[in-house]
Formats: structure tokens, sequence, C-alpha cells
């Protein structure tokens, strides 16, 4: 169920989330594999949390995918090379609802794991560290760009990197990396708030 809340008149209205048609929002075979690897996988490991809903789950499928194919197009890289470097998996026996491991830790790609307390809110909370990380990793790819020659996508995200780098107090986004570790988790901590708060 998703609320809106009308500006003029402070009403609430409640609609319900719909499926996502793959055929028609995703019109070539590649973006509907990709996506669809995306939404299995997070499928795959949310089905035994009761308070994650499927549709949540395929918004942030969705989300996810729009998000990686953003950042290929920037990167200049397929879909498929982005899509591998993040894994989603099952944790047990745990207290928090998930838990997000770094390549540093994984010697591979990120992992972005749920439990069984897992929520709605795990999810985008979770995925974002994922998101912070990368912006951090792709600091010095994106600093030796001139400006005047950025694309569309590569000024947004060039100017999302410098919104970050202030609303987390840092010069750069690419400092993230070289920051002892409480500083990061810290760092870390007050993004996916944020993303959980605005999504």
């Amino acid at each position: 169920m998703v609320e809106t809340v009308d500006p003029e008149t402070g009403m609430v209205t409640s609609s319900e989330m719909r499926p996502i048609d793959i055929k028609n929002r995703f019109r070539d075979e590649a973006s509907r594999k990709a996506f669809s690897s995306i939404q299995k996988r997070l499928r795959a490991v949310t089905k035994d949390s009761p308070n994650v809903s499927p549709e949540y789950v395929d918004f942030i499928a969705e989300l996810q995918y729009r998000h990686v194919a953003k950042r290929a197009r920037i990167l200049n890289q397929s879909v498929d090379q982005v899509v591998s470097r993040i894994k989603f998996g099952k944790l047990k026996d745990a207290t928090a609802g998930g838990s997000f491991i770094p390549a540093s830790e994984t010697q591979g790609p990120y992992k972005v794991l749920f439990t069984e307390r897992a929520t709605d809110k795990t999810l985008i909370h979770e995925i974002s560290h994922s998101w912070l990380l990368e912006m951090s990793d792709d600091y010095f790819f994106m600093s030796q760009i001139d400006p005047e020659t950025m694309n569309a996508d590569q000024k947004e995200y060039w100017q999302a990197m410098q919104d970050a780098a202030e609303l987390l107090g840092m010069q750069n986004i690419g400092e993230l990396n070289n920051k002892e570790a409480g500083q990061q988790t810290r760092i870390q901590e007050a993004f996916a708030q944020t993303a959980e708060k605005y999504i």
C-alpha cells in the first residue's frame, strides 16, 4: 500500500502497488534479463521474511536495476558487469534485519544479506550502503573527466557525489575509503538512514 499526501488539501490517499509489467517497462531483452536477475535474487532472499511485501521487493528491484543501468552508462560498462558486483544472500541467526559486507571484506562483490527479521525498510537501508560505496569507488574515474565533456548522466552523478560529500561532512566522496572503520560505519549509517527516509 502506497500513501500519497496532496500538498494543497493535506488529504492522504492510498493505492495498491501494481506488479511490474516487464515486457512493456523494459523493451529490450538485455534490460529484461538484467531486471529479472535482480528481481529473482531479491525475491529469493526475502521469501522467508514475513515483513517484506513482494510488491516492495519488485519496487526495490526496479530501483536497483535503474541505478545499475545508469551507472553502467556513466562508467561505459555493460549492465552485466555492474550487476555482477553485488550479491544478495540470506543471513541466519542474526538480531538485525540485514547486513552489508563491502567488497574489501569479501575479496569479491559487495554482499547484501537479509534475515527473516527484514522489513521493507531493511531492503532500501542495506542496498543503499552499496550505492554510497560505489560513489566512493567511482570518484576517481569521475574526477578524471572534464566537466565540460560530461554527458547528462555523468553530470548528474558528479553532482550527487558533491551533494553526498557535503551531507556527510567530507571534502569529496572518494575520502570514504580512506576513513578508519568506525568513521566509515558512522558515515554509512547516516547515508542509509537518509535513503530510508526519502525512499
